[in-house]
């Protein structure tokens, strides 16, 4: 993308909040009319190991927050 003259976001340097974004536009390949993010040029750009990766992250994340989720009403 940086040879594409496309960079990151300026509002999100550093901490990273864009990588979910990121990883349900690469698995859902559909762009947002809306977006905080360029759909077009990530999903141009996208190769088939980041959309494992995307994957990955998205179920990690959905089997992390089920596991807090329980353990929250578990513990009450």
């Amino acid at each position: 993308m940086a040879q594409d003259g496309k960079s990151s976001p300026l509002w999100d340097k550093g901490i990273g909040s864009r990588i979910g974004a990121y990883a349900v536009l690469i698995v859902m390949r559909r762009p947002s009319k809306r977006s905080i993010i360029d759909d077009y040029a990530i999903l141009e750009h996208a190769r088939i190991k980041d959309r494992r990766i995307a994957f990955c992250f998205l179920i990690t994340f959905l089997l992390s927050m089920l596991f807090f989720a329980l353990d929250y009403i578990l513990t009450l």
